[in-house]
């Protein structure tokens, strides 16, 4: 700290009692570090220094700017009661993943792009129309693939939501980089500028600089694993048995056909794919599919091509348009990471932020983002679209893990117990006391919705002690202890 603020800094002492906090505690640390060095060096670009220090967004670059529709900023203003943290629609086995809604309908199952914003393994946010704007990306995407690459999509339910094909999706996510960047431990960059030359099968020559257009893309395979994912190479995932040969030398080419199109596309629209990320599954018919979302700005990095050269060769980092600027926010207020609460975002940063994901929208498109479909009592719009698929259960039965490793346990409990009964189903996984108020808030909410007797209740954990903290939890948020039951 002293040396990144000029020796002015007062000295720092870190405390964690895992291994985890204290790598959080040191990103918040050198996060405030460098949002003071950049502060006080006058030369620093005015866009860095402002996203650095977390007071709030960079200047969108020019040449986005000029792509802003006219009035956006007021659309967006007017489309801020419109949102979707969440859904309960009463139908088939849902599971709640980080930014979305699953449900399990049987042959076919029902995706939900809700409104909340995940980072630091939490939901800090919920942001109006950011589901409907990634789900019609998506929804975008895998139409202008469709001739390169099968997919799962059987129709689009509503600008939130999408019903989809079951497939039994392989254990491996297939990531494609054009360009060498990134900041995480598992990015190219990352392990290059570490030394390594060899990465997840690749060989990489010397003099490679950061943010690079590599000669040509690349795959970069990672495993899904309930922990943590792990690079690895295209003859460890024959050798270690995660898929085939001939399984991973269609996924492979499947993926670099994507890929390329992608770019291709996106280019006509002013924008350079960076990277991105699919995940492929098998088909009740033996066809593989690109399944979950496609190019997405969850999934994808994009930048603006028309400064790209400029910026690249003067040393600076390409301009783009993201949630980073949040993210830093939070950073710069709290450890994200292992407080119990984080502040509330202020309301013109995350209406920046809505505003940012239309604008993505109409520049991956290039179409007009249509409001007036997105509009409204979105809660009531998606569960009137979801009727016409499938009519919703009386009773629902909910079921909480302790942690990643009880999920399926609960999984099977609660459908077993919901299948028995003629309900619906809901998972929760809690591996932290964040996640265990946030489910049992949830549940409450449902409870109170659905009436006196219509929510029943599973807790599924591996100790005694586990399940009495999910119990708690429960009890906290007003939750019927009559309605609860271990399995």
């Amino acid at each position: 700290a002293a040396h990144l603020r000029g020796g002015r800094a007062p000295a720092a002492i870190l405390r964690a009692a895992k291994p985890r906090n204290l790598i959080a505690s040191a990103r918040r640390l050198a996060s405030r570090c460098r949002s003071s060095r950049m502060a006080s060096a006058p030369t620093a670009p005015a866009a860095a220094t402002a996203a650095l220090s977390a007071t709030g967004p960079p200047p969108l670059a020019a040449s986005a700017a000029e792509a802003v529709s006219a009035g956006l900023t007021e659309k967006v203003a007017a489309a801020a009661g419109t949102r979707v943290p969440e859904t309960h629609l009463r139908v088939g086995h849902r599971y709640q993943g980080k930014v979305r809604d699953v449900y399990d309908l049987g042959d076919a199952v029902l995706f939900v792009a809700t409104d909340r914003l995940s980072a630091f393994d939490r939901s800090l946010a919920v942001v109006p129309l950011k589901g409907a704007v990634l789900n019609l990306i998506s929804h975008w995407w895998f139409e202008k693939l469709a001739g390169v690459v099968p997919n799962h999509v059987v129709r689009l339910a509503d600008p939130n939501a999408v019903l989809v094909q079951r497939c039994e999706v392989f254990p491996i996510e297939v990531v494609v980089r054009g360009f060498i960047t990134g900041t995480t431990s598992t990015s190219l960059w990352t392990h290059y500028r570490d030394g390594a030359r060899e990465f997840c099968g690749e060989t990489f020559p010397d003099g490679l600089r950061k943010n690079d257009r590599l000669s040509a893309a690349v795959l970069t395979p990672t495993t899904k694993e309930a922990e943590h994912d792990r690079p690895i190479s295209p003859a460890d995932i024959v050798k270690e048995g995660w898929m085939t040969q001939a399984d991973w030398d269609t996924v492979s080419a499947y993926a670099m056909a994507a890929f390329e199109a992608g770019q291709r596309i996106a280019a006509e629209h002013g924008l350079l794919l960076v990277d991105t990320k699919y995940e492929f599954g098998r088909a009740p018919d033996g066809t593989i599919c690109l399944v979950d979302e496609v190019h997405t700005p969850d999934s994808s990095r994009y930048w603006l091509a028309s400064t790209y050269e400029a910026r690249h060769a003067a040393g600076e980092e390409p301009e783009n348009i993201d949630k980073e600027f949040l993210r830093l926010w939070f950073r710069a207020r709290c450890d994200p990471y292992a407080d119990a609460t984080v502040p509330e975002a202020p309301a013109e940063l995350v209406s920046e932020l809505s505003r940012r994901y239309v604008l993505l929208y109409e520049m991956i498109t290039g179409e007009a983002f249509d409001f007036a479909a997105c509009g409204g009592d979105a809660a009531g719009r998606i569960r009137k679209a979801v009727e016409a698929i499938q009519s919703p259960a009386e009773k629902v039965v909910v079921a909480l893990a302790s942690s990643y490793a009880q999920a399926d346990r609960a999984a099977k409990a609660a459908r077993t117990r919901a299948d028995a009964q003629g309900a619906a189903s809901e998972v929760y996984t809690c591996p932290t006391p964040v996640k265990a108020a946030e489910a049992a808030a949830a549940v409450a909410a449902l409870a109170a919705a659905a009436g006196p007797g219509a929510v029943s209740v599973l807790v599924v954990g591996e100790s005694d002690e586990a399940c009495a903290l999910l119990e708690a939890s429960l009890a906290s948020a007003g939750v019927d202890a009559s309605c609860v039951a271990r399995a």
